[in-house]
Parts: C-alpha cells; structure tokens; sequence
C-alpha cells in the first residue's frame, strides 16, 4: 500500500527539525492564501515524536487547515488529545475492510482490533472535547475488499458525526 520500501536506502523518513522550522517560516509567509497543510506523503506521520509540535508549529504560523492521512495504528489517546490541543483540524484514517480477515489481508502488520478501537476512539474523544476535528475514514477500494463496500459504509455512517466524512 505504502511507497515508503521503494524510497533510497538509509534515508531519514522523518524530516528533521531545522528542516520543518525552515518550511513553517517560508509557508508562514503565504498564510493568507495557504489553504491546507498535509503532514504526510508517503509512510505514517504517527511515527514521528514530533507530530503533536509540527501541528502546532503551523497553525500558530497562520494556516487555516492541517491534516494528515494515517493507518490508525498508533492513534493511541494520548496522542489523539495532543493533537487536538495544537490544533489539528482534519485527519484522515485509511481502513480497507469491514472484517479482519479482509483489512488485514490488505493492511499488512496491521491489527484490525487496534485500528477500529483507536478509530472509534478518536471519534470519542472528539465529540468528547467538542473539538473541531473533522474526521475521514477512507477504504481504498479494490477487489480484495470490494463485496465488503456497503456493510463498510453502513457502518462508519453509523459512528461518525455530520461535520466528517466516509468514503470509498
């Protein structure tokens, strides 16, 4: 699913301090104007310590919108409620089954249980703390978990809120 094994060998996937302080003063620039911040391309942003900073690096630097895409994995409480307090406001989880046998067959060295309970935990949490995080849950479809699309859908419609979105 991820492009990140076709990077160079030995490459730091995280973007180093200095680097990302360097982008957020030069796009603080064009704040009036940026519309959004993604924090990922390819790989999972959650993987780096610094996430909860970056976040906040930006939106104290004037952008409007910052958001990532993540498998959920690591979407663990206490980083949910560090990224709502610097200010996140949209994140996107990628879950591409309804059923274990299926999401893991195509999520490798993922766990299903993990992903779903951190999902929906996310979701808590949020409504919780009436936070104004937007949030996306995303099945990339294919024909490994295609005849799963409509339980998918009923599902995730079912335990999100009206300001988030779900789609295939």
């Amino acid at each position: 699913m991820c492009t990140i094994n076709d990077w160079e060998k030995g490459q730091n996937v995280i973007m180093s301090e200095a680097l990302y302080a360097k982008f957020v003063h030069e796009v603080a620039g064009y704040a009036d104007w940026v519309e959004t911040v993604c924090l990922n391309r390819d790989g999972e942003p959650t993987l780096d310590k610094q996430l909860p900073k970056r976040v906040k690096m930006l939106k104290e630097a004037g952008i409007r919108r910052v958001t990532f895409a993540t498998n959920g994995q690591l979407l663990l409480p206490p980083l949910i409620h560090q990224l709502m307090d610097a200010g996140l406001d949209d994140i996107m989880v990628s879950i591409d089954g309804i059923t274990k046998e299926t999401f893991e067959a195509i999520r490798l060295r993922l766990n299903y249980e993990t992903v779903l309970q951190n999902t929906l935990e996310l979701v808590h949490i949020r409504d919780e703390r009436q936070a104004p995080l937007t949030v996306r849950v995303r099945m990339v479809l294919m024909e490994r978990n295609r005849h799963e699309l409509n339980d998918w859908l009923a599902f995730w419609k079912s335990h999100v809120g009206p300001q988030d979105r779900i789609y295939a």
